[in-house]
């Protein structure tokens, strides 16, 4: 809390039960940090970092690395650089009463330009639409930025121009990527994969696609999914997860292998889910070619009680794609056999409202 208080600079109050309550009216807290890679991806498990939005507050950087390639006895900082930095530092220490910075109408131009530029990087299929918590706050940095190269180059005396918001803008660009790569190590140990599984999930509900190769996801979602084998991992998540399965491959022929196909479970557009962020789907147990309920996250389904048992049943709404529907479940259910189970499945690790379960039979049960 300290931080967040510190970073927005919003009055701090911290009430103590032995101790006499802190009060702190403008807090302001600097942080600057130089760690290893393995730090990085250690934060990724403290849960209160990311879900507070502390992590998509700081400003990353991953710079080559020098080995192998620095200079032996440099010289050192000549004293003239070091006291006018000094005396720069004293003085933006030294203005202790808020100061309103504005921008002239050139740079008012400019910064609303980039604000609708990282708009759409974080939209669907943007370059920050996997970074919202820090490319969210991309816009609020940038004009710290500006704030702080305008207080250095010129004081508090005149507004910021458009010059200083495009060298912030510049700056922010700077930080983009390596903002990607500071995510992607922390994510790495929860799957990389989960990620890219979600974006191709999105492509094929967007597409309506029944089946597709591994060769199609990859093209699709080449700006974002790079390495064929990242796109391999991410439909391997998915077949995980029930959500599609691998066709057997065709008869082997001269020439390269084609690219893996896979089908898409019929229930994966038809996805339904209440105010509770519960999914539920009928189900059927493992059993030779027939669809198994998919999972929405890595823990396994729970079964509840079926409506004989006394568990509550509302009528799912009608569905213009009732008939094709039908046609589906034919196809993959065994007429035979006894109805499925109801299987509830729990999405509460889903991102952004991203809805990573599917449901064959869309009837809601009440927890």
């Amino acid at each position: 809390n300290e931080y967040l208080k510190g970073h927005s600079g919003d009055q701090l109050i911290v009430d103590r039960v032995s101790r006499p309550t802190v009060r702190v009216e403008r807090p302001a807290i600097t942080c600057a940090y130089t760690i290893q890679p393995d730090v990085i991806r250690g934060l990724a498990g403290q849960n209160a970092f990311r879900g507070r939005g502390l992590l998509g507050r700081f400003l990353y950087c991953f710079p080559p690395s020098w080995i192998g390639r620095r200079t032996i006895a440099p010289p050192s900082v000549p004293e003239d650089v070091r006291e006018a930095y000094l005396i720069t530092i004293e003085s933006l220490a030294e203005i202790c009463d808020g100061v309103k910075l504005e921008l002239d109408s050139a740079a008012g131009v400019c910064l609303e330009a980039w604000e609708r530029e990282v708009e759409a990087m974080l939209g669907e299929d943007g370059r920050l639409e996997h970074l919202r918590d820090w490319g969210g706050k991309l816009v609020g940095a940038t004009i710290r930025i500006a704030g702080i190269i305008h207080v250095v180059e010129r004081g508090v005396t005149c507004d910021i121009d458009e010059h200083t918001i495009a060298s912030a803008i510049a700056i922010a660009r700077y930080l983009i990527p390596h903002a990607e790569t500071a995510i992607s190590l922390m994510d790495a140990q929860y799957g990389e994969a989960a990620g890219d599984a979600n974006r191709i999930l999105r492509w094929i509900k967007r597409d309506g696609l029944t089946n597709f190769s591994l060769r199609d996801a990859h093209q699709a979602c080449r700006p974002h999914i790079h390495l064929a084998d990242d796109a391999a991992k991410a439909v391997d998540d998915l077949e995980r997860r029930n959500f599609v399965r691998q066709l057997p491959n065709p008869p082997q022929v001269k020439g390269r292998p084609p690219s893996p196909r896979y089908e898409v479970n019929p229930a994966t557009h038809e996805l339904t889910r209440n105010e509770r962020g519960v999914v539920a789907t009928h189900g059927k147990p493992n059993s030779s070619r027939d669809w198994v309920t998919p999972n929405v996250s890595d823990d396994e389904p729970r079964e509840p009680s079926t409506g004989e048992e006394g568990a509550t049943l509302h009528p799912p709404e009608p569905s213009p794609s009732d008939s094709a529907r039908d046609v589906a479940e034919e196809r993959f259910t065994a007429p035979a056999e006894p109805a499925p189970p109801i299987v509830v499945a729990n999405c509460d690790s889903l991102d952004d409202g991203e809805l990573n379960g599917a449901s064959t039979g869309g009837e809601w049960i009440e927890i």
